[in-house]
Parts: structure tokens; sequence; C-alpha cells
């Protein structure tokens, strides 16, 4: 377990990472041995110490917090001392029990973002809702290149809301929503607007429920064709 925190704030040669690192250390222990009772304050204001300690020229850091036990009062407390100390450029919480719930603070970290490059919510179940508030938050946002929406149950619902962010966002380079419900349907609706979509490098599609067999019977882009070639086709 000790391995895995060492590993929550990454940037070897920083020393402003590793002060943070000893700041935390206590704390997400107690995240990673516990899925209760986690003092949640505590780590907000373990975060907000270290931070304000932190001088801006060393920012940025990696917080690494994937496959830890956070959930919706992990991500309020994270998010809301990175509103105010926004030092982080990636953020990794995959798969740490957070549901739609969690998506509107996200969305508020990401408005006021300035330092953010990579967001990785994968493998939390915050649904088609959650993923629409979070692409929300990128609206106006000019930093985030990666965003990770692997396996959380979003639908083709998430089809329109990608295509008018996408519209707006020239940065945003990588999003990956492999395995989830997305069909036929969603991704001919996608297909309407990737043609000219250059900026776009990788939108990784596998795992959905669709056959590649239906995918040639759709009136699909090149360009489309190509950004989701491996998708299932079992």
């Amino acid at each position: 377990m000790g391995s895995v925190v060492d590993k929550l704030v990454t940037k070897p040669s920083n020393q402003a990472a590793n002060f943070l690192l000893l700041s935390f250390k206590q704390t997400f222990n107690d995240v990673l041995k516990s899925e209760s009772d986690v003092n949640w304050a505590l780590v907000e204001n373990s975060m907000a110490e270290a931070c304000h300690h932190i001088p801006e020229n060393q920012w940025p850091f990696i917080l690494n917090l994937a496959n830890s036990y956070v959930g919706e009062a992990g991500v309020m407390a994270i998010c809301k001392t990175l509103l105010h100390h926004p030092g982080v450029n990636a953020l990794y919480l995959t798969n740490t029990k957070i549901t739609t719930t969690s998506c509107g603070i996200i969305q508020k970290l990401l408005e006021v973002n300035r330092y953010l490059t990579r967001l990785d919510l994968s493998l939390n179940q915050i649904q088609t809702e959650g993923a629409v508030s979070v692409l929300h938050g990128l609206e106006n946002n000019n930093l985030l290149v990666f965003l990770g929406l692997r396996d959380t149950g979003i639908d083709d619902g998430i089809i329109e809301p990608l295509v008018e962010l996408l519209k707006k966002n020239k940065v945003l380079r990588n999003i990956d929503l492999r395995q989830n419900l997305i069909t036929e349907h969603g991704f001919v609706k996608i297909s309407e607007f990737m043609e000219d979509c250059t900026h776009l490098l990788n939108l990784d599609m596998q795992g959905m429920p669709i056959k590649l067999c239906k995918i040639s019977k759709l009136n699909l882009s090149r360009y489309l064709l190509g950004l989701i070639i491996s998708a299932d086709n079992n």
C-alpha cells in the first residue's frame, strides 16, 4: 500500500512535490486503508496548507488517486482545494467510487482551471448526466488535452453535447470513451461532425455495443471509421 502512496504525487525532481507528498501521506494512507471514517476535512486542510507553502513557480504536479477509495466526499474536498490552489496538471480519479454527484464540483474546477491538462474519470459510474456536466466545464477551457471517460455508463445522450463542445473547444486532443453504451445511432450522429473536426487526434470508442459489420452499413465518414476501426467485433 505504501508504494501506491509514494506515487500519489509524481514529479521526482520537484522538491515541492515531495513536500506535498509528505503532507498528504498520513491522510491518504487512511483513504487507501479504509472505505469509511475518512477525515476529509483533514485532507482538505492538509492539501490547502501544503499548496499554500508551495511557490507557484514550482507547480504543477500530478495527483494520482486511481484505484483508491475517494468517493463523493473525497472528490469534493480535493476539488474545493484545487479551486483555490490549482497547481495540479494531471488528476487521475480512475475507479475511485464517484458518481454523477461529484461532477458538479469537477465542472467548477474545469471552469477555473489554470493548469489541469489531463483528467481521467474512467471506471466510475458518473452516467451521461455527469459526463455532460464535465463537458460543460470545458466550454471555455483552453488547457485540457485529455479526458478519460472509459466505462462510465454513458450512452448516446453524450454525442450532441460532445459535438457542441468540440465546435467551441479546439484544444481537447484525446477522448477515451471505451466500453460505454453508445450505439450505431450515436456513431452516425458524431460522424456527421467528425469529417471537419481536424483538431481531435484520438477518439477511442472500442468496446461499444456495435459490430463492425453494422458500422460498414452506416453512412460513416472515413475519418470516423479510422477512429473506431478497433471497435468490438465479437
